[in-house]
């Protein structure tokens, strides 16, 4: 489904990828891990437009998106939730939901998306009128992910979605982005720094340092890894 070719991409004078290359197969989850400034975020920004590599290829359905505005390839099918959750704080539920549809050609199938989402999320619709700063942490990235969801990606980028929220609510979200994967069929790309739940979840794994690739394979190949095991396992 997605194709990134030896990939590099620079902040100004500062080189952050190095010649990454991956691909996303349609249907799975995988797991984009690293430590903190390995290249992560900015791999997801080079995907989805909101930064140019200056050298490589990004592919999507076999289109090449090079120089394509961030809308356009929106409208192709994929959509980014962002960490920290980005959401119009003083809107409500759910208009940060229609924020999300804005990009759905020609706005048909707007309130049976909403609908679609709210059984994925039905806690959303007990706070569809409330603001969306008034929602809890895990509520919140709930509603990140549900309008994320409403222009209809086939392939959906996740920025770090555990962050800060409680253990029992990182159980339960990512229990439902399982549900996405299995039971609506998008496929997910998820960014994550809980390697071990992250590995729990995913098909196969891709791991950088340094703006490098160093490691790719199937999941249970990478929780058997010496490497993953002692650099992000503790074991």
């Amino acid at each position: 489904m997605l194709e990134v070719e030896g990939i590099s991409v620079r902040y100004g004078n500062v080189q952050v990828l190095w010649d990454e290359s991956f691909d996303v197969r349609e249907g799975e989850i995988l797991a984009l891990l690293g430590p903190n400034g390995a290249g992560k975020t900015t791999t997801l920004k080079s995907i989805i437009g909101l930064l140019r590599p200056f050298s490589g290829t990004i592919r999507f359905l076999g289109r090449d998106l090079s120089g394509m505005r961030t809308f356009d390839i929106v409208r192709l099918g994929i959509s980014l939730v962002p960490e920290g959750r980005r959401l119009f704080p003083y809107l409500s539920v759910r208009e940060n939901l229609l924020m999300g549809a804005h990009a759905v050609k020609g706005g048909g199938g707007i309130e049976e998306r909403i609908e679609a989402v709210y059984r994925i999320f039905p806690a959303l619709r007990d706070r569809e009128g409330q603001m969306a700063c008034t929602l809890s942490g895990g509520e919140q990235q709930m509603l990140a992910i549900a309008r994320g969801l409403m222009s209809r990606p086939k392939l959906l980028l996740l920025d770090e979605p555990s962050s800060g929220l409680s253990p029992l609510m990182v159980q339960r979200l990512f229990e439902a982005i399982q549900r996405l994967n299995e039971e609506e069929g998008i496929t997910i790309l998820l960014v994550e720094q809980d390697v071990g739940l992250a590995l729990e979840v995913a098909d196969r794994g891709v791991i950088l340092e340094g703006g490098r690739v160093v490691l790719e394979g199937e999941s249970r190949e990478l929780i058997e890894s010496e490497l993953v095991r002692e650099a992000y396992l503790g074991i």
